[in-house]
């Protein structure tokens, strides 16, 4: 089973780095990173899970064709968005472009739910027990064939599992006739990590036409959508370093510099220094073009250091490599993850959670894979939601009036 571990965190430093990027996703482009870029000692301990750059994988039924692909160039920072990942809704019947795995449609251990970011929503997925689930949402404006498409996801550590885990998009109302026409895989280990993936339109399609989205894994997992974007190609590479520092993905994620591919990307320290991923997450130097941990001290002094015990630099990114960091973390306080597990804070024990606040408020009070939920009816019968609102009930980990 793999695991993925999506830290507790308060609203006002909840990853709104990743948001307000649906209008300017040039930045999104996946590329090969420029060797001549700024390095750092990216040297591994046992936690490292490995880099926080990927390239794009293709649906299988449209295979490699082995042939250096034609350069794509941009003449703006500014592109169409396509989707408001807030109005994405779960799928839990079979009706859906996916083929399903041996044991069926996930309709427990499943968790979805739009949330407020600082300049509007993403979506996510939290698989929980399960090891797939599907969203739909409708495209708020048309396709045309041969814009450049570039999608956004969001994802936290993943240490263990069998084989490659993937996130599908598909575009079609009828379920049985749905398109897939993109696929994001990667292998395990993986970082946490922003995912930047980028593919061109084949064909038109219609605004109001379904979108798809299905996340596939092994297990315990978080998957986010944050945006999806359309470029109308350029025959010539127009962005600027002033383009790209005057738009927010600058701020956000340290892209403030055009690239030899035409694209935004952090060239500098001092991009990833000023960025939001730096104070949320300590990746405050350049390495290849992206943000990375430098050190201790960067780590240290980062927001989800106090919120989720992501305090040590290990490989590119900073984890929790001590007891003492998930102990005095806000995840361990509020939510009850107070063991270090693979680099980040979980539920180990049912000791873990009995002394939270989401055991005492909500009944969340035996260790299930590695989060608190409400195992059973004894779970919810002490807590202030069963006392004050009658959710005496344990289902699907939550404690609920029935």
């Amino acid at each position: 089973m793999n695991e993925s571990y999506r830290p507790c965190r308060t609203l006002m430093v909840s990853l709104y780095l990743l948001c307000g990027c649906a209008a300017n996703d040039a930045t999104d482009a996946t590329v090969t990173p420029d060797v001549d870029s700024a390095s750092h000692d990216t040297s591994s301990t046992a936690a490292d899970v490995g880099p926080t750059e990927y390239r794009d994988s293709m649906p299988p039924s449209r295979p490699d064709s082995g042939e250096t692909p034609t350069p794509i160039f941009l003449n703006t920072s500014e592109g169409i968005a396509l989707i408001e990942p807030a109005f994405f809704e779960p799928v839990f019947s079979a009706e859906q472009p996916f083929i399903q795995p041996a044991e069926g449609v996930c309709d427990q251990s499943l968790q979805f739910e739009p949330e407020p970011e600082f300049n509007g929503f993403w979506f996510s997925i939290e698989t929980l027990g399960c090891d797939h689930g599907t969203a739909k949402t409708t495209l708020k404006q048309a396709i045309r064939a041969g814009q450049l498409l570039v999608v956004r996801f969001f994802h936290f550590t993943i240490v263990r599992g069998d084989g490659d885990w993937a996130l599908t998009l598909a575009i079609g109302n009828d379920p049985e006739q749905a398109e897939t026409v993109h696929q994001v895989t990667r292998s395990v280990p993986a970082p946490t990590n922003v995912i930047r993936s980028e593919w061109i339109a084949e064909r038109n399609y219609s605004a109001g036409e379904t979108l798809w989205w299905n996340a596939r894994n092994h297990g315990l997992n978080s998957w986010s959508i944050m945006s999806l974007t359309a470029f109308n190609p350029s025959e010539a590479c127009e962005l600027t370093d002033q383009m790209c520092s005057s738009q927010p993905n600058c701020t956000f994620l340290g892209e403030c510099a055009v690239t030899a591919e035409c694209r935004c990307k952090p060239r500098e320290d001092t991009h990833c220094a000023k960025s939001k991923l730096c104070e949320l997450y300590g990746l405050c130097g350049a390495l290849n073009n992206r943000c990375i941990a430098i050190d201790d001290a960067s780590c240290a002094a980062s927001i989800h250091c106090e919120d989720d015990g992501l305090c040590a630099k290990s490989g590119e990114e900073c984890l929790a490599t001590t007891e003492l960091f998930c102990l005095e973390s806000l995840v361990c306080i509020n939510g009850g993850k107070c063991t270090p597990q693979d680099g980040h804070c979980i539920a180990a024990t049912d000791a873990d959670c009995e002394g939270s606040q989401i055991c005492q408020q909500n009944g969340q009070c035996s260790a299930l894979h590695g989060t608190c939920l409400a195992a059973n009816d004894e779970d919810c019968a002490d807590s202030a939601g069963c006392k004050y609102d009658n959710q005496c009930s344990a289902v699907d980990g939550l404690c609920v009036t029935l």
